[in-house]
């Protein structure tokens, strides 16, 4: 009886361990910032002078997800925010903020990248949830040849063109 009783107690006792084990783990967030945090060098193109200057990104960690671009070169000093996405061998990027409802005219999702499952938003996640057919994109990162390409829109009293810088880490 007593032998019963010890052998109940030590599997309740278990029990409780894993439970309370697995009731405490948190879902992994994955920083998909890792591969294209770094300083990229390269070219910065005019759309309607088609000039190309020297120019530098600095890509910084802002969050898991997030990264904050310093680019800078020739006439531009900028600083923005891009949401990042992963697909394959590429880390698709978007405006977030409100660069993004500038950009498409209508917020996010609530997903904010965490799924209802706990997993990260693909990039066809989020152009299924955060978009529309029409909407465009303007870059993304190569992980395997550590590029970066980005397009930014400007507008000033000549009207709207794009910069795009192309670059390697």
């Amino acid at each position: 009886m007593k032998n019963i009783s010890s052998l109940t107690l030590v599997s309740i006792i278990g029990l409780t361990l894993i439970f309370l084990g697995s009731c405490s783990k948190k879902s992994e967030q994955v920083d998909l910032t890792k591969d294209v945090v770094g300083t990229y060098q390269g070219k910065l193109s005019n759309s309607v002078t088609t000039v190309q200057d020297s120019s530098t990104a600095v890509i910084s960690y802002h969050n898991d997800y997030t990264v904050e671009v310093h680019c800078f070169g020739g006439d531009l000093d900028t600083t923005f925010l891009l949401e990042l996405y992963p697909e394959g061998n590429e880390m698709m990027v978007c405006a977030t903020g409100d660069a993004y409802y500038k950009e498409y005219g209508h917020q996010k999702s609530s997903h904010n990248h965490m799924m209802s499952n706990g997993g990260m938003m693909t990039w066809k996640n989020h152009m299924s949830d955060d978009h529309n057919a029409t909407d465009t994109h303007y870059g993304n990162f190569d992980t395997q040849t550590h590029f970066f390409d980005y397009t930014i829109k400007m507008d000033d009293s000549t009207g709207v063109y794009t910069k795009q810088f192309k670059g390697f880490k």
